[in-house]
């Protein structure tokens, strides 16, 4: 329902058509009331576009959405301009009413500031009030964090109290809270998109779309807020079930080990098996089968945070890998792959967490140990790393006195295409995912993500000329 549609009805007008109201309506429907960051947009607006817009198009087909939110409203006057009225006489029991406000209610103008713990729980309360009373369930959602960074690139607190004081009222009154606030204020950037066989080094305009495939850089405290965003977040693994004892099991498990994590070996060859608990004593081993499903089971698969298969065999290692994913949702499952076709196969069906492959590895380090030869004395390259299959490169440069790219805001620099600065590292050990108004400072390592194979130097990233 639009601005103008809400501004016509009143409420005896909604009590006598609401049977005529919205013929499609049906159970259940999400109602959403809010300000800008909710609200539908038209047309010739894009790409603004309200969460609420988006959401129309990700819920499940059995599920109707109806967008009340109107930009510039707060709380207060929302209710004042009795939406909240006409919201309350649609909903019906199973719906849910999912309600965000803050941005207008710190605003000054009397029509529609709030108090932040006085007023704003006040009104946030009639909304949970009118769901209930209609057998709705309420959700409340913080306000969306601002776009806003300071010098050093970190974003700012812009909402006061108002965050704090929705989750205050939201365990008080017993209502579930999607923290928006909090979550939403992870720094990732995209550094390469790919799509169809293709591969993109995205710009500022870049558009992504459903079955992309995103590469992304962030400080890993970032990193986790954001997979916890997007609801893909596992903990932190700390037991682990490794299928196949070779030398690779060795090494992984002596790390895991020192880590502190509990590791279970599991191999069929007795010997293998026998010299695998000499090496690594403080890992349980175990002869039989990693096909085997009720071995897993036996074993604990259900209680334990990531599976690994490493055996000599790919076809064997995607079984076990399968059978794992299978028996438990909890499980992170790696498999070692070499071969190019059952890679892929296995990443386009999305059939495993992870592969590793020996041999990808191995050519990454020769190539950079040829890149660093080729280069001239003194080469600038640290690492360097290949993603999407080879077709880019993210390589880690240290900083010189270089006039041309130190103390230069990024968005000042003349980058070649297919070039992205993806990632600072400050001399003290500080990350910076950067934006426009960063700087390269000298000291720093700087890591750079690009499809030309042929940079040598931090100072090629520049156009010519």
């Amino acid at each position: 329902m639009n601005e103008a549609d809400a501004a016509a009805y009143t409420i005896r007008e909604v009590i006598g058509g609401y049977d005529n109201w919205h013929p499609q309506h049906r159970t259940p429907t999400w109602f959403l009331c809010g300000d800008s960051t909710m609200a539908d947009y038209p047309a010739n607006a894009a790409p603004m576009t309200g969460w609420g817009q988006a959401l129309k198009r990700l819920v499940p087909e059995n599920v109707f959405v109806e967008n009340c939110a109107v930009c510039g409203r707060s709380s207060k006057s929302f209710v004042a301009e009795k939406r909240l009225n006409f919201v309350e006489l649609c909903l019906r029991k199973g719906d849910k009413l999912f309600i965000q406000f803050g941005h207008n209610d710190e605003k000054p103008d009397v029509d529609r500031a709030t108090d932040a713990h006085v007023t704003y729980p006040e009104y946030l309360g009639m909304y949970i009030d009118a769901a209930r009373r209609q057998g709705a369930e309420p959700i409340l959602l913080t306000p969306i964090a601002r776009r806003r960074f300071d010098e050093n690139g970190k974003l700012q607190h812009t909402h006061g109290e108002y965050p704090a004081v929705m989750r205050d009222l939201a365990d008080y009154r017993g209502v579930r809270l999607l923290d928006i606030y909090r979550n939403a204020r992870a720094r990732v950037l995209i550094c390469a998109v790919s799509r169809k066989g293709q591969t993109t080094i995205p710009s500022g305009d870049f558009e992504l779309k459903t079955g992309d495939k995103i590469y992304v850089t962030a400080a890993p405290e970032h990193l986790s807020a954001f997979f916890q965003y997007l609801g893909v977040f596992r903990k932190k693994a700390s037991t682990v079930m490794i299928v196949g004892a070779s030398k690779m099991c060795y090494y992984l498990a002596d790390e895991l080990l020192h880590m502190g994590m509990s590791v279970k070996i599991v191999d069929q060859n007795e010997a293998r098996c026998a010299q695998m608990s000499e090496q690594l004593p403080r890992a349980l081993v175990i002869m039989g089968d990693g096909t085997d499903s009720e071995l897993l089971a036996e074993e604990g698969i259900d209680h334990t945070d990531a599976f690994v298969a490493l055996t000599g065999l790919d076809e064997a290692n995607i079984l076990m890998a399968m059978c794992a994913s299978r028996q438990t949702e909890q499980c992170k499952v790696v498999a070692k792959i070499n071969r190019r076709s059952l890679m892929d196969l296995v990443s386009s069906e999305g059939i495993i967490d992870s592969v590793v492959s020996a041999r990808d590895v191995t050519t990454e380090l020769i190539v950079q140990y040829v890149r660093a030869m080729e280069g001239a004395a003194g080469s600038q390259i640290k690492t360097l790393h290949r993603l999407v299959e080879g077709a880019v490169e993210a390589l880690e440069f240290h900083v010189d006195r270089d006039p041309d790219l130190v103390n230069v805001p990024l968005r000042e620099l003349k980058l070649r295409s297919g070039v992205l600065i993806a990632g600072i590292v400050r001399r003290d050990g500080e990350i910076v995912i950067p934006g426009g108004n960063d700087t390269i400072r000298a000291g720093d390592d700087v890591i750079v993500v690009t499809q030309d194979t042929a940079l040598q130097e931090l100072r090629d990233i520049l156009r010519q000329g």
